[in-house]
């Protein structure tokens, strides 16, 4: 759950944006727009995947500290 990950995709590199678009022959501000916002949406699709396998590994861990809690909860009222 806390150990590091390092295939999330957050932004794009400004270095990246001018090589594709503006180098090599200059593309419409619209078309850079829309090729901008169809990656920024595989972006997301990829991040909300890891998102929902570590919120489930959360939700687990969770319902298991609730579980040894009460467990504890009644081990310690029953003890003389």
């Amino acid at each position: 759950m806390l150990w590091p990950r390092h295939d999330w995709e957050f932004s794009a590199d400004a270095r990246d944006i001018i090589a594709e678009y503006v180098e090599p022959e200059a593309v419409s501000l619209a078309l850079i727009h829309r090729d901008l916002a169809l990656h920024r949406a595989a972006s997301y699709a990829g991040n909300a995947r890891q998102l929902g396998t570590l919120f489930l590994a959360f939700r687990c861990g969770l319902f298991f500290l609730v579980v040894e809690v009460a467990s504890w909860v009644v081990a310690l009222t029953e003890a003389p």
